[in-house]
């Protein structure tokens, strides 16, 4: 018993911190727009996507780790400029791009094999929200999972809201700007290649952006930089050109 429980209460924890945003971009954004199973298969693919990233970066970063004699303590305590030096490496040249550059070719593989089911550009936002939060479920999952048993009740629950509310809306946000991108691209054909090149350059400045704010002494500016993001998102799902029907075969 106490085995499923060990693998079972964090997941359900990660499942809350998904859901929960699931249920704000529902009652916050344009209903019946897009097909629900394509949410949902958004949804399965980010969680796939989650579990292959973090095999990755769990790799890659023990191997730096090692090979720079790099302490994980340098995350956290901050005593001198090279510390902040090395976040922003891994946060600009390692996280952001791994997981942004794996995330693109997943949702473009994802919007190619269904392009005549997307009429609107509200529909990609859509598809990159669910994307997001589904690939935050595996890593909140496996976050929790290493800490839930680990560290003081007291320590464990503001963890949790962090996750909650600040590095889940942050990969929901990630997704959104993704999705934006791609199916902009998806729609025009003279700027096609130039939406693509935007949406990577958008997500990996944003996602390095803030990881670095978040993990260095200047870490309430990500505060600031999420609440914008989150602005800038609400408004592209209420703007009246995203919500206007539009046609695949007169634009590719």
């Amino acid at each position: 018993m106490f085995l499923l429980e060990f693998y079972l209460l964090p997941l359900f924890l990660a499942i809350i911190c998904s859901t929960s945003w699931l249920v704000f971009f529902y009652f916050y954004t344009p209903k019946k727009t897009t097909k629900i199973s394509f949410l949902f298969e958004s949804l399965f693919f980010g969680i796939c996507l989650g579990i292959i990233t973090s095999a990755v970066e769990f790799f890659l970063i023990k191997k730096i780790f090692f090979l720079f004699n790099i302490s994980p303590v340098l995350f956290t305590y901050f005593q001198n400029f090279k510390q902040i030096i090395i976040v922003g490496i891994f946060s600009f040249l390692i996280i952001a791009p791994i997981e942004e550059l794996f995330k693109f070719l997943f949702l473009i593989q994802f919007f190619f094999k269904r392009k005549n089911f997307f009429d609107q550009i509200v529909d990609g936002i859509k598809i990159g929200v669910w994307f997001g939060l589904g690939f935050v479920l595996t890593e909140n999952y496996l976050y929790f999972l290493n800490h839930f048993w680990t560290l003081p009740f007291k320590e464990f629950f503001w963890i949790f809201l962090v996750r909650l509310f600040i590095s889940t809306l942050a990969h929901a946000l990630y997704g959104s700007i993704a999705g934006y991108y791609l199916i902009l691209s998806r729609f025009s054909k003279e700027k096609k290649d130039l939406f693509l090149k935007e949406g990577v350059l958008a997500c990996l400045l944003f996602h390095g952006s803030f990881n670095f704010l978040l993990f260095t002494p200047f870490s309430l500016p990500s505060l600031f930089l999420l609440s914008l993001a989150l602005i800038i998102v609400i408004i592209w799902f209420h703007q009246k050109r995203n919500l206007e029907f539009k046609n695949f075969d007169q634009n590719n």
